[in-house]
């Protein structure tokens, strides 16, 4: 969720506003009844409890008396799920959050929002569904018209720490690793939809349950400056909570009504109240208005960015328009080319996102007129039965502006030209592009090719010169024979990459790190069969042995090792003491 910044209210200030703990109970008994869950418990001794209608009876006459499974009370008919009482009940709980709106206490024109987490938990036990609820507040929420909303909450609290102890439920606070049956509130510097604080939290367990039933923010706004922008959102809220698969952001919604009570009250009279809210909705992604909107505007114009037209005004009162619409249209308008927002939503929004935005750029950078493309695209369909003309003519947009801006054809494909932005043919010139685009795309990647490869030669030789210039010093230090086997020098670099090729190694890798002399490599040979690749050694600037493989990287055969042991004390060994340094030589 991007951050949305809240006031700055001290917590004293804040905690003003309410009458902390005094929760109205017909609230708490509404939340209760729509929230809480409902279960036949089996009981030892064949007899079972509905917890919805307080009755004991036998669980044979249950349907189904199976643990976790659907059935009803026979008793109150009621919907429940069976659980056994004598097994763990962590599954059977459930944690909810209520959203609670009342009025400031001392400011009646102030609209506050209480949240209260609630946790059903049971007990495994003899009554297992004895066991009271724990309730917390979970957030506080000044809604202040015209200025914003101040909020505050506790320090973090996981669902899966709750436990309960002694018959009641307690969470652990993250900050003292403490139980504790109430909550530490803190004043936020940004707003945060509490739902969010949970959002990972989806188990059965743990996941936490919403319950924001706006019927106390309709009662809490009655007489503030807030009232009309609310009630005017009342519809679209409605209609959008049928719509999204998710539950809309009441907090987020409030915090924005509060900020700009005139100007949002404006947006929904206009018919744009669930436009508005998609806003919000998606506000989690950093999506913003201020590019479409200008929410600090006192009249019409100033909010929109410019005149309405009596016909667009009619059209969004009676139909409204999507978030897309709405910024096509604005896009429009800023480019000059204002269109009737009736076009916008008939015509425009038909294209595919891909050719729409294409279109929308070249109007922004050639004046393209849209009627004028209509009409064009509508006589290119007719003579030459093109089956997507939009999108052809955006892909031959794309790829006229790719031709003058990336490979240099600006004086062929120049969009101002009118027989090139309106070619007689559109279908044989978007073939045209197609290919030259490829043809040109082929010609710099064979161009990258040389680069590389001369890059890369160039590279070689330098590396070449500086080996020419050690190598006779390796020479000097570590050739060697013994037992049949002997140690060579590398010609040269190059020489890597076919050793590599033939051992089956990395060795092909080195040829930087021996040149920078960082490290030496060597071959092992077969005195009989000099010219046979048959083992690669790597040796430390401080004489140490650092690996010795034969071919697939596998151990070398044991005369072998034992040849490259005698090496190692004959050779380097001696190097080692006398402590020789190549650092001049390199």
């Amino acid at each position: 969720m991007s951050r949305i910044r809240a006031l700055d209210m001290p917590l004293d200030e804040i905690e003003s506003h309410f009458y902390l703990n005094t929760i109205p109970q017909e609230w708490l008994d509404r939340v209760d009844a729509k929230c809480k869950p409902h279960y036949v418990w089996l009981l030892p001794g064949g007899e079972a409890y509905c917890d919805t209608c307080g009755t004991i009876f036998s669980a044979s006459m249950l349907e189904k008396s199976s643990h976790k499974a659907i059935t009803f009370c026979p008793k109150c008919a009621e919907d429940v799920e069976v659980r056994k009482s004598w097994v763990g009940q962590n599954p059977a709980r459930r944690n909810v959050l209520s959203y609670h709106f009342s009025k400031s206490i001392i400011n009646k024109n102030i609209v506050t929002c209480t949240v209260i987490f609630t946790c059903y938990g049971y007990d495994s036990g003899k009554e297992p569904w004895g066991v009271e609820p724990l309730r917390l507040i979970d957030g506080l929420y000044v809604f202040t018209p015209g200025r914003g909303t101040a909020y505050a909450s506790p320090w973090r609290m996981y669902p899966a720490d709750i436990r309960c102890i002694d018959g009641r439920y307690a969470y652990k606070n993250t900050a003292t690793s403490i139980y504790s049956h109430a909550s530490s509130m803190e004043a936020r510097k940004s707003i945060t939809e509490r739902e969010v604080v949970y959002q990972y939290s989806y188990t059965p367990e743990t996941g936490v349950y919403a319950f924001d039933d706006t019927a106390s923010l309709y009662q809490a706004i009655q007489g503030t400056p807030l009232m009309y922008a609310v009630l005017a959102y009342k519809d679209a809220y409605k209609n959008l909570l049928s719509k999204t698969p998710y539950k809309m952001p009441i907090v987020l919604m409030a915090e924005r009504l509060a900020k700009y009570p005139g100007s949002l009250e404006k947006v929904a009279k206009m018919g744009l109240g669930e436009m508005y809210l998609r806003y919000v909705y998606y506000i989690g992604s950093t999506r913003s208005v201020s590019h479409i909107l200008n929410l600090r505007g006192r009249d019409v114009p100033a909010i929109f960015k410019g005149q309405i037209t009596k016909s667009d005004k009619k059209y969004l009162y009676e139909n409204g328009a999507s978030p897309e619409e709405f910024e096509t249209w604005q896009k429009l308008r800023k480019a000059g080319q204002p269109m009737p927002m009736e076009m916008v939503c008939r015509m425009v929004m038909k294209w595919d996102y891909a050719s729409r935005t294409v279109m929308l750029d070249a109007m922004l950078h050639i004046n393209l007129d849209l009627q004028k493309v209509k009409a064009y695209l509508s006589k290119q369909k007719k003579k030459y039965r093109i089956k997507a003309p939009y999108s052809t003519y955006a892909d031959y947009l794309k790829d006229c502006i790719r031709l003058s801006d990336d490979y240099g054809m600006g004086h062929i494909y120049n969009l101002a030209d009118k027989s090139i932005l309106f070619p007689q043919n559109l279908h044989q010139a978007h073939q045209t592009t197609i290919e030259l685009i490829a043809i040109e795309t082929e010609r710099r990647r064979a161009l990258d090719a040389q680069r590389r490869e001369a890059e890369i030669a160039k590279q070689l030789a330098d590396m070449e010169k500086k080996y020419k210039k050690i190598r006779p010093k390796l020479e000097e230090k570590y050739s060697y024979q013994a037992d049949g086997y002997a140690i060579i020098i590398p010609p040269n670099v190059e020489d890597f990459t076919r050793e590599g090729l033939e051992m089956h190694n990395c060795v092909g890798g080195y040829k930087k790190c021996v040149a920078d002399g960082s490290t030496q490599v060597v071959y092992i040979r077969k005195l009989d069969d000099i010219d046979k690749s048959f083992g690669t050694m790597e040796i430390s600037i401080k004489e140490t042995i650092i690996q010795a493989r034969g071919k697939y990287n596998k151990d070398l055969p044991e005369d072998a090792e034992a040849f490259v042991n005698k090496f190692e004390h004959d050779v380097l060994e001696p190097l080692r003491t006398i402590a020789i340094s190549l650092d001049g030589v390199a």
